[in-house]
């Protein structure tokens, strides 16, 4: 090798190096509380397969939450429609503030 083949690879090699030692600006910071959250365990496939399995098993409870969801969608759609004058408005502002 020509002394200057051997500097251009010396070159290239350091300038590698001193690009991999820079942080990428697009990261966000690191959270130090995450830092101190514990490992989780690794556990074979089977067993996880098989915990899937066994929860879909039970019956879910969506049929119930989406019947839910609905009547207080509906309710609210209700409250929504209703016209309050100054006195009711005011009440309902007082209602919220002490809920929040």
């Amino acid at each position: 090798m020509t002394k200057g083949v051997r500097w251009a690879a010396a070159s290239a090699v350091t300038l590698v190096l001193l690009a991999g030692c820079f942080a990428p600006a697009h990261l966000p910071p690191e959270d130090g509380a995450a830092r101190d959250l514990p490992t989780p365990n690794l556990l074979p496939l089977a067993q996880v397969i098989a915990e899937m399995q066994a929860q879909a098993d039970h019956p879910r409870p969506e049929p119930a939450l989406e019947a839910r969801a609905a009547a207080l969608n509906a309710r609210a759609a209700r409250l929504r429609a209703m016209r309050f004058d100054a006195g009711g408005r005011a009440a309902m502002e007082a209602m919220q503030a002490r809920h929040r």
